[in-house]
């Protein structure tokens, strides 16, 4: 699958999303995992685009970084365990800036790290 941003001008974050909720999709139905790494990390680059790479608003980071996570938990699946913990490192540190450690997503984020590196 190929999104464009070109029928939703300026609003490259909501198609980078998009695909990561098609992704996501495509995971949960047991597509092939190369096909939804494949979505995932089209989502990343079009929400980097978008708003990471300029400083983006908070909420736009913080959808990046659950792109990272889903990207890091397809890794995971497919036995990449260090591009796995390098997507999850990232995801966290994002959410460790945004929120308080006490955070609900900061924690589960964290247990799963944790469980990543126990590996």
């Amino acid at each position: 699958m190929q999104m464009s941003t070109q029928f939703i001008p300026g609003e490259h974050h909501l198609v980078g999303q998009l695909a990561n909720n098609i992704g996501c999709v495509n995971f949960e139905i047991g597509q092939n995992l190369p096909l939804v790494q494949s979505q995932l990390k089209q989502s990343l680059q079009m929400q980097k685009e978008c708003g990471y790479a300029g400083g983006g608003e908070e909420e736009d980071l913080f959808s990046i970084s659950l792109t990272m996570l889903n990207v890091g938990v397809v890794c995971a699946r497919q036995g990449q365990n260090a591009a796995s913990i390098t997507h999850v490192k990232a995801c966290f540190a994002i959410q460790q800036a945004l929120l308080e450690n006490d955070n609900e997503v900061v924690k589960s984020t964290a247990k799963y790290l944790e469980s990543l590196l126990r590996r």
